[in-house]
């Protein structure tokens, strides 16, 4: 490889570089530039409809490159994986192939920022998403991928923070049960509240033996009240790649394993957001 690209960073055939000219000659597909406020084509025809700016111009091959501003937030990974979404799925009607062989590695983008060094994570995740054809394993992807980043965060941060089964708000005497924490199933609708309420039948020796987001994402009063919490509209990957509908699925659905909310995200259904969310219509029937 050539010894300049050696100390850059490839991560899953995406280059993450602080200047596009040190592949730039190397690059024989036409490139497609995006940022948090659109796309250009070749770095000259500007547009915020991907399909206006390709659709005179290509019907071959193109390279994406993604700029990242200094204010790298996550508003501004929501917009790039956004406009990531459009190209691709425009490329996919098409047919027009995404990448470029470069050193013999088929990259399909490069990330061009200061910072080479920051958590690009949620973008590199996206791109791996979006070329995942089949639907239900794109959901998969990205299901294992939230999960996986939930459960370090609460195991490098020590949230809960459990003592002899005691998690830091039962020591606090802030939670209805002594042991356990927020360990405990029930059923539930929005009519009769919370019912049947016992220690969760997926915990085996003290350890969850499921793959459930809702349980994953959920945060009780305590850590709330100490600005511990996740909404999945704050989640990259999954406010862009999910409606409001499916994030609902993904928030609702405690006690409930991988397969079946994967069931659920792909149902088909026209009711209209305020009735589905009214006659709680998220809720697998167990």
């Amino acid at each position: 490889m050539n010894s300049k690209l050696e100390n850059k960073k490839i991560v899953n055939n995406i280059y993450i570089l602080s200047d596009l000219e040190e592949i730039y000659n190397k690059i024989t597909s036409n490139i497609i530039y995006i940022n948090e406020n659109g796309f250009s084509f070749n770095n000259s025809i500007n547009s915020k409809k991907i399909n206006k700016l390709l659709n005179p111009n290509i019907n071959e091959s193109i390279f994406i490159v993604i700029n990242i501003s200094n204010n790298y937030n996550i508003d501004e990974q929501k917009k790039i994986i956004s406009n990531l979404i459009k190209i691709f799925n425009y490329c996919n009607i098409t047919n027009i192939h995404i990448g470029n062989l470069i050193e013999g590695i088929n990259i399909k983008c490069a990330i061009v920022t200061e910072n080479v060094d920051l958590d690009y994570s949620n973008i590199i995740n996206s791109v791996q998403a979006l070329l995942i054809d089949n639907k239900r394993l794109q959901y998969e992807f990205i299901y294992d991928v939230i999960c996986n980043k939930l459960d370090e965060q609460f195991a490098v941060n020590n949230y809960c923070d459990f003592k002899c089964d005691k998690c830091i708000a039962s020591r606090a005497n802030k939670t209805v049960h002594e042991t356990m924490g927020c360990c405990y199933s029930f059923d539930y609708s929005i009519w009769k509240g919370a019912t049947n309420v016992q220690l969760c039948k997926h915990l085996v020796n003290k350890k969850c033996t499921i793959s459930c987001m809702a349980c994953k994402l959920f945060t009780c009063k305590y850590l709330k009240e100490n600005r511990i919490g996740y909404k999945t509209s704050d989640i990259p990957l999954l406010a862009c790649f999910f409606n409001r509908k499916q994030r609902e699925i993904l928030s609702a659905n405690f006690f409930v394993d991988k397969p079946q909310i994967i069931d659920k995200l792909l149902e088909k259904n026209h009711i209209p957001y305020p009735l589905y969310y009214l006659f709680d219509c998220c809720r697998i029937k167990k």
